[in-house]
């Protein structure tokens, strides 16, 4: 577990070399609606860099509809390719200054397509999508299948020990007193090495784009990706001509670090999950 914090222009002028002293990453505001720049994404950027911290980047949705989706990850893509995040890319999907009830409130069936939409289009774009969200978000507007394959960051500020659901990230208080920060700050806990996870992943797909297009090494540690959208990993398998068999699944999750795997919904889409980032390892 690494602690870290999200920011944006509200936080001010922060002194990393400061913050580097209570913190292991940071997430950045890079952007919000469709479109605009946080306008201390860049400083916050090259600051964390100076200070050699981690940092990823998130964008606060106000889509209401895909035509706005567009708009919103094209600008994001856009302006993030010029940096090197470590930590995932995210939409951040809430309504905190009410916009969205004040200009069209969509159907929950939108956001789900939204944020589908705009984690796929990150990923395509070569890298690691993720979906933030406070608890009542998650249990009554997002609760689809179609996003269990993107990482959930998690916001609960209630105060309890563990976070309310399985997560990447979870955001466990807007109060936290970080060194080289004025005022108050978001504090976040990140149960999953971001770095390490993110940079196997870019290896794997340089590996995998070699003259002949095949990569032994990838192919004797991981399964294939299949080409697969629905939520059931037993069918994913099938589709790569795996055995799907529970005994047989039970080996993979030890091989993926479950160790008392009983088939339940979180441990198949967690395998799942890796199947399709190609993480999946092979036994």
């Amino acid at each position: 577990m690494k602690k870290g914090i999200d920011i944006s222009v509200h936080n001010g002028n922060i002194n990393f070399n400061q913050a580097k002293q209570d913190i292991s990453f940071v997430m950045i505001r890079a952007s919000w609606g469709f479109f605009t720049e946080d306008k201390n994404c860049d400083q916050n950027v090259k600051a964390c860099e100076a200070a050699q911290i981690p940092y990823g980047f998130y964008h606060y949705s106000y889509a209401r509809n895909l035509t706005e989706a567009k708009q919103e990850v094209d600008g994001f893509l856009a302006l993030v390719k010029k940096y090197n995040p470590t930590y995932p890319l995210v939409i951040d999907m809430e309504d905190a200054d009410h916009w969205k009830e004040k200009n069209g409130n969509p159907s929950n069936e939108t956001y789900v397509e939204i944020c589908e939409y705009f984690c796929n289009q990150v990923e395509k774009a070569g890298y690691y999508a993720m979906i933030y969200a406070n608890y009542d978000w998650w249990k009554n507007r997002l609760n689809d299948a179609r996003l269990e394959k993107f990482d959930k960051w998690l916001a609960d500020w209630r105060g309890y020990d563990s976070p309310s659901l399985t997560c990447g990230m979870w955001q466990y208080t807007s109060g936290a007193t970080i060194a080289g920060i004025s005022g108050r700050v978001d504090a976040n806990i990140s149960y999953r090495d971001y770095p390490n996870l993110i940079a196997n992943l870019k290896n794997k797909r340089i590996e995998a784009t070699t003259e002949d297009g095949y990569s032994p090494s990838i192919d004797a540690i991981y399964y294939p990706i299949p080409n697969y959208a629905g939520n059931s990993i037993i069918d994913a398998l099938k589709m790569i001509n795996v055995d799907s068999s529970y005994s047989f699944r039970e080996k993979i999750a030890i091989k993926n670090g479950i160790t008392q795997y009983t088939g339940t919904s979180s441990q198949n889409l967690y395998l799942l999950n890796l199947l399709i980032k190609g993480l999946l390892k092979k036994i």
